[in-house]
């Protein structure tokens, strides 16, 4: 299956890595538009106090979607254990901006590595990805989110594309969390939902915050990609992944997210120079063209 995955909710990213073991084509979820219908959304309901619905990233639903009323039952038996994966699931409850680094993919394949600025009050994500084969940088893709307008850039191209969300909610959101949400989204919990006996879980206290210290069992069921032992760290006040290490049937690393540098809710200084983009000497293209002019990006769509 080689084909170009559309973007509709950050789901969509964990989704794929859960069913998918060998993944050239979703790589293509970090640098195309969203494909989506788009919904209407005034400027003035850009922050979650001001739109109807109860989280911040109104993509999730107002209570936690239990898959079945067995699946809500055994939460209910274990109510410690669940509260890490609703911490995890409304991860962006909890988060005014967060910044840092972190690489991941699995061991042997294509690694990216991302550095990142994100603050959700003022509606910003300044981005560099680096898309990696081994020690070779395959591709640079830059991006700028701000005032509602997205610039992508690929330097070593001398190419960039701009576009106005136009107060669309779904391209809005679409930007905010634009290859952040590896680290930043809820869905690594999908790991460690349902499945309370398989894992276990203490408190402890890393680069000055307290965390979720988990390790247990990926069950097929849960991912017959992922199946096997697993660790994980989880930010205890936010459900901000730290590090997520799966080991398969061999006992070797395999699917991997390390985090560097990551800080918290400790504010960004310096956001005038953070949250810039020089294209100057940039050509524009269009969203399609710079689409295409991704690693393997007409190999995808053939």
């Amino acid at each position: 299956m080689r084909k170009i995955l559309p973007i509709v909710v950050i789901t969509l990213l964990v989704l794929a890595l859960v069913g998918i073991k060998y993944y050239p084509h979703i790589t293509q979820l970090f640098t195309d538009d969203k494909s989506n219908d788009s919904i209407s959304l005034s400027k003035s309901d850009h922050s979650a106090s001001s739109t109807n619905k109860k989280h911040e990233n109104p993509f999730l639903s107002d209570t936690y979607p239990f898959g079945s009323e067995d699946a809500e039952k055994f939460a209910k038996e274990h109510p410690k254990k669940f509260s890490i994966v609703k911490k995890m699931h409304y991860a962006w409850d909890n988060l005014k901006n967060v910044q840092g680094e972190f690489e991941w993919g699995y061991s042997g394949g294509e690694t990216f590595h991302v550095s990142f600025y994100l603050d959700l009050m003022e509606g910003k994500n300044r981005v560099t990805l680096k898309r990696k084969r081994g020690n070779k940088i395959m591709e640079i893709t830059n991006l700028l989110f701000k005032d509602g307008i997205a610039i992508r850039q690929r330097p070593e191209k001398n190419i960039y594309t701009k576009q106005n969300t136009n107060d669309d909610k779904g391209n809005y959101y679409h930007y905010l969390q634009w290859s952040n949400t590896t680290v930043t989204s809820s869905q690594w919990s999908k790991f460690i939902y349902d499945n309370y006996l398989d894992w276990s879980y203490h408190v402890a206290e890393e680069n000055g915050m307290q965390v979720y210290k988990i390790k247990g069992t990926i069950s097929k069921s849960t991912s017959e990609a992922a199946a096997g032992p697993f660790e994980m760290t989880v930010a205890k006040n936010t459900g901000v992944l730290l590090d997520l290490k799966t080991y398969g049937n061999d006992n070797q690393i395999d699917l991997f997210v390390r985090t560097k540098n990551l800080k918290i809710n400790e504010g960004i200084k310096n956001e005038t120079e953070v949250f810039q983009l020089d294209v100057s000497d940039d050509k524009k293209v269009s969203n399609k063209t710079f689409n295409l002019s991704s690693v393997g990006a007409e190999a995808e769509k053939k």
